[in-house]
C-alpha cells in the first residue's frame, strides 16, 4: 500500500481541514494466494470448491460492488444536479458520498456496543477499503472511526496519538 500526501511532515497536516485536501490513498491490486482454484469431487453431485482468492479479497470485491451500485443509483438520483455542497462531485461520486454519509449517521443510531463496532467497521471499510477498515482498532482492540489524519500519524509513529493502529 502506498499513501500519497502533500509535501511536508505529517504533523503539519494533522490538523488540516479535509475539504479541498487532494491526497490519494492508493492500494495495490490484490493477487490470489494460489495460481488456480481447487475443485475436488467429494461424492456424486457433490463438489468442494476452494477459490484461489482470500476471504479478505472476496470481501473487498463485495464492498466495491456495492459502491459501484451506489454510483449507479447516484447517476439516477442526481441526474438533474447534485446538492450544492457537493458541487464539485459528479452524480456517481455524489451517490458514493451519500452512502458514506448514511453509514456515518448509522453509527450515531447504534443501540449496543456490538452494533456500534459493526457499524464502524462497515463505515471504515467503505471509506478506506476492507483491509484498513476492518483492522483499525484502539489499544483495547475496539474499532475506532478511521480518518485521513490517522493514516498520517500511523505512517510517522506506527500508531495514532491516541494509540490506535492497524492490526
Amino acid at each position: 500500500m502506498e499513501y500519497c500526501r502533500p509535501a511536508g511532515s505529517c504533523r503539519e497536516h494533522s490538523d488540516s481541514k479535509l475539504k479541498g485536501d487532494n491526497r490519494v490513498l492508493s492500494v495495490n491490486e490484490g493477487h490470489p494466494q494460489d495460481s488456480e482454484d481447487k475443485i475436488t469431487r467429494v461424492a456424486e453431485n457433490h463438489w468442494r470448491v476452494v477459490l484461489r482468492w482470500s476471504k479478505e479479497a472476496i470481501a473487498q470485491a463485495a464492498y466495491e460492488l456495492t459502491f459501484w451500485y451506489m454510483e449507479k443509483v447516484g447517476e439516477v438520483i442526481y441526474a438533474s444536479g447534485v446538492p450544492q455542497e457537493w458541487a464539485e462531485m459528479s452524480p456517481a461520486e455524489a451517490g458514493r458520498n451519500a452512502a458514506k454519509m448514511m453509514l456515518y449517521y448509522a453509527i450515531k443510531r447504534c443501540r449496543t456496543k456490538r452494533e456500534k463496532q459493526r457499524a464502524i467497521a462497515l463505515y471504515n471499510s467503505y471509506c478506506f477499503g476492507y483491509a484498513l477498515g476492518m483492522n483499525f482498532c484502539n489499544s483495547k482492540g475496539q474499532r475506532e472511526m478511521l480518518w485521513p489524519v490517522d493514516l498520517d500519524e500511523i505512517l510517522v509513529d506506527g500508531c495514532t496519538k491516541y494509540g490506535s493502529r492497524l492490526y
